[in-house]
């Protein structure tokens, strides 16, 4: 299965992406391929609780992460840990979901107009400094977020390669999804019935 969508993007003065000055520290939007992140899931915790000398069989992994926390925070350093959110190219994210055909349809077409609050849909990059996985759209899902200490995060830009980032205004796009991501309410009763009962009472 595999989709191809129209960015709608040629030679804009605003672009998506743009290429990240490894000098330039951390920033809001900067993309972190292959970063290693500890798998705790093999921890048991019940025995790490009685015994002192239980092994801890932690993994690494990596991911390709996204910095969701605010520029402003990281430029004036009011911040000891960075927000990040894993990534994943479309067309990956989908074979992984097991999904069928209309279901996966029904999904593209929904993170194409924002009404998925856990995901958020970018463009492809441009100009892709890796090549593979970025050279699809990107799924950045926000319930799937990690943090770490500032100084830890600040050795990825010592890794060897570019690093691109995404761009105002969309990276405020970025941010204002996954703000709403975490303020969203379930209210007690559904909001169609409420309508319901009103409208009936009028007649």
């Amino acid at each position: 299965m595999s989709f191809s969508l129209q960015s709608g993007v040629k030679m804009s003065k605003y672009p998506w992406y743009g290429r990240h000055q490894k000098d330039e520290g951390l920033d809001q939007g900067l993309i972190l391929p292959d970063f290693p992140i500890p798998d705790y899931s093999g921890v048991n915790y019940t025995a790490l609780a009685t015994d002192e000398d239980v092994a801890l069989p932690i993994e690494i992994r990596t991911s390709d992460l996204i910095i969701m926390t605010q520029a402003c925070d990281i430029s004036n350093d009011k911040v000891k840990n960075i927000t990040l959110c894993k990534i994943y190219p479309l067309n990956e994210y989908l074979e992984t979901a097991r999904i069928g055909k209309k279901e996966a349809n029904n999904l593209v077409s929904n993170l194409n107009s924002n009404r998925v609050s856990n995901m958020h849909l970018l463009n492809r990059p441009d100009a892709n400094p890796y090549g593979g996985a970025f050279e699809d759209f990107l799924v950045v899902k926000f319930d799937e977020s990690v943090v770490f200490p500032v100084r830890l995060v600040q050795q990825a830009l010592k890794s060897p390669g570019r690093l691109i980032k995404l761009m105002p205004p969309y990276r405020e796009s970025l941010a204002q999804a996954y703000g709403a991501f975490f303020m969203r309410i379930g209210d007690p009763q559904d909001r169609e019935m409420a309508y319901s009962v009103c409208y009936e009472s009028i007649l």
